[in-house]
């Protein structure tokens, strides 16, 4: 009358009822990922909540709403103390990411992430508030979430997103594949990274009468020119190219920082973007950041 109960091999015979059924009724009973029920409903230590475990996940409840949560995000939610940790219990079910295959669960008090290419969380969040960058406004973030510039305008950015690629695809950090994000720098930093890349580089003609000086990683990184490294640069970027070997062949590692001569539309629409994104995510010295790219190409030209 209240509810089916169910048996398998795996499990044994186990009642599935009321919100336990109905969320497990969103991923397809036992022909979903979460399988088959292998305990009856379990009372949390909290004395609140319930869970009940399954083959390939669990559900958990509180306050008339179950959700499930499996894999490896269970997995850290349950390292920073489940139900009873910072997080809290699960709000949603876990739902698929909007890039590169992720999933996540958002929890009562943050999100936990995972991305198939590491096959583990990307962060979990706790929240920081500030008034750094909005002086008597109180503005917070999730600092754990570690967020991404997005250039995607290949009429607005082509030749920034090109450098930016090419750059990225050498080694340079900033690509979220690559889990090498950058890092806010200071004002002053910002100046010398700027007059060491652009501004003084005797590489760099100073009469450009159709194309400004790009450099990347940003003026505005922690990364950039004035942190160290060698140059580089790319066919079409309008500059001599720069050996990146040693003389015994081996090739140059360490830091790097590249510069190109690109459109002056592209590069100060994504100085305006970078601005906007920093200010918008409130993003503070020595805070990480992602920089996403596509539909760019490099300038065409010589060198």
């Amino acid at each position: 009358m209240n509810g089916p109960i169910y048996w398998s091999a795996a499990g044994g015979a186990h009642p599935v009822v009321n919100h336990f059924l109905a969320a497990w009724a969103r991923h397809g009973y036992e022909g979903g990922y979460i399988g088959y029920p292998t305990t009856d409903e379990i009372v949390n230590a909290d004395g609140v909540g319930r869970r009940q475990e399954f083959t390939g996940a669990a559900i958990y409840w509180r306050l008339n709403e179950a959700y499930s949560i499996g894999g490896a995000i269970r997995d850290k939610w349950a390292a920073m103390g489940g139900e009873s940790g910072a997080l809290g219990y699960p709000i949603t079910d876990e739902l698929p990411g909007v890039r590169h295959g992720g999933r996540y669960n958002d929890f009562t008090n943050g999100t936990t992430a995972w991305k198939p290419m590491y096959e583990r969380d990307i962060a979990y969040s706790l929240i920081r508030c500030d008034q750094a960058l909005t002086a008597g406004q109180i503005g917070c973030i999730f600092p754990a979430e570690i967020p991404l510039l997005p250039y995607y305008d290949p009429y607005r950015l082509g030749q920034l997103a090109g450098h930016i690629a090419a750059a990225q695809a050498s080694g340079i950090p900033g690509d979220y594949e690559a889990d090498l994000p950058l890092h806010k720098g200071t004002r002053e930093a910002e100046t010398e990274n700027r007059d060491n890349a652009c501004k003084t580089n005797p590489r760099v003609p100073s009469v450009r009468s159709d194309r400004d000086c790009d450099e990347y990683p940003f003026a505005s990184a922690r990364e950039g020119a004035a942190s160290g490294g060698t140059e580089r640069t790319f066919q079409g970027c309008g500059l001599p190219l720069v050996a990146q070997n040693l003389p015994n062949g081996s090739p140059i590692t360490g830091p790097r920082y590249s510069i190109c001569l690109i459109n002056p539309s592209h590069n100060r629409s994504g100085g305006g973007d970078a601005r906007w994104f920093y200010h918008h995510n409130r993003v503070l010295m020595d805070d990480p950041f992602y920089v996403d790219v596509m539909s760019g190409s490099l300038p065409t030209g010589s060198p």
